[in-house]
């Protein structure tokens, strides 16, 4: 990702798919001319992941598999609200409704990983949970958005002082970050030391995509589910998440499998995970 000599920006893209070639750009998405692989775009983020599009539909019904599990738990909500004393009723009435906002914005922010694709069948939903939980792999870390944009430094802190000083002492010039998750440590690396590029690489859509709206300076408002809320009013909390500044040029975010890696051998020479 380093600038090659003629001052040309150098993208790390290798074929996962063959391992046998660079990726070039095929507007709106990358190329193998090895084995001809196409890889899209989601959001502004390459989608590297090996058998690309069988991937793609597989994180779509994840999607709407998790969809239907909200509707159905909002629904529930309402239904035992119907009978129940006015305090617990209202308790169940705002975490129902916290739902539908947060059923909202998730569809929205992940609105161009569904362009194009073709509604599944509930069967091949189901069938899904023999592979894995479709909550925990979309969700499973979404309170780690919060935790890295939204309830303070202290933690992001202590984590980016350990890492800076272990960096610091090498000056590396391209910093892979692997499982960046929320995407604060990147961001916050990519701040401090004096690299000239940094790549963001996880295999989570939902944590990309809102890692790099909120590194660029976009402000997201997504709804926290406290475990144990201290009040009526923390059932459900409507959060605002923005970074400190828009992060400086240089910082990248990439959808990927770091261990089936699209990236070119000596791309960086500082690897954090």
């Amino acid at each position: 990702m380093i600038a090659d000599p003629s001052g040309a920006p150098e993208h790390p893209w290798w074929c996962p798919q063959c391992c046998a070639a660079p990726l070039r750009p095929v507007s709106p998405q990358w190329q193998c001319d090895a084995c001809g692989t196409q890889y899209p775009v989601v959001d502004g983020i390459p989608w590297l992941f090996a058998e690309p599009q069988q991937r793609l539909a597989d994180w779509r019904q994840r999607l709407a598999l998790l969809t239907r599990e909200y509707e159905a738990q909002r629904d529930l909500l309402r239904a035992t609200a119907a009978t129940a004393r006015e305090s617990t009723q209202r308790r169940l009435l705002l975490h129902a409704a916290a739902l539908d906002a947060h059923l909202a914005a998730l569809a929205q922010l992940l609105a161009p990983l569904t362009q194009g694709a073709v509604a599944p069948r509930r069967e091949t939903l189901l069938a899904l949970r023999t592979r894995a939980p479709l909550a925990q792999d979309l969700t499973s870390y979404y309170v780690n958005l919060h935790r890295d944009w939204v309830w303070g430094d202290t933690e992001n802190a202590a984590a980016h002082a350990i890492c800076h000083e272990l960096l610091a002492a090498h000056s590396p010039r391209a910093l892979l970050v692997a499982g960046s998750g929320g995407g604060r440590l990147a961001y916050d690396l990519h701040q401090s030391l004096p690299v000239q590029q940094t790549l963001a690489l996880d295999l989570n859509p939902l944590l990309q995509v809102v890692a790099a709206r909120v590194s660029r300076g976009e402000e997201l408002r997504l709804w926290e589910f406290p475990i144990a809320p201290r009040s009526l009013e923390q059932q459900a909390i409507e959060r605002s998440l923005r970074a400190p500044a828009a992060a400086r040029d240089g910082l990248r975010f990439a959808l990927g499998d770091a261990l089936r890696t699209p990236l070119r051998a000596g791309a960086f020479d500082a690897v954090l995970t």
